[in-house]
């Protein structure tokens, strides 16, 4: 069951990961192959409320959620990783289309 949660979704501060998984189990995580100690690729395409996840050149996404909690507008782009746990980012690139 533990690595069903993989990817997630959340929206802080009123749709944390507790909330989520309160208020429907599983329904914003998924399943995805990683490994530590490894880059990995990933790419997201957001329209809207609609947000897909693809991971490491995958042709389908792994994570699709279909109501994001948030209003669509023009702003900021945040990537977390959770306590205790390094992340590294590189060749971050923001497309409009």
């Amino acid at each position: 069951m533990r690595r069903n949660h993989s990817t997630q979704y959340s929206s802080h501060p009123d749709f944390e990961f507790a909330k989520s998984r309160e208020v429907a189990p599983e329904k914003y995580e998924s399943y995805v192959d990683l490994q530590p100690g490894v880059w990995t690729k990933y790419k997201i395409e957001i329209a809207g409320r609609a947000a897909k996840l693809y991971v490491n050149g995958a042709e389908q996404p792994c994570l699709i959620v279909n109501d994001m909690k948030l209003e669509p507008k023009d702003g900021r782009v945040a990537l977390w990783v959770g306590p205790g746990t390094e992340g590294y980012f590189s060749n971050l690139k923001i497309t409009a289309r």
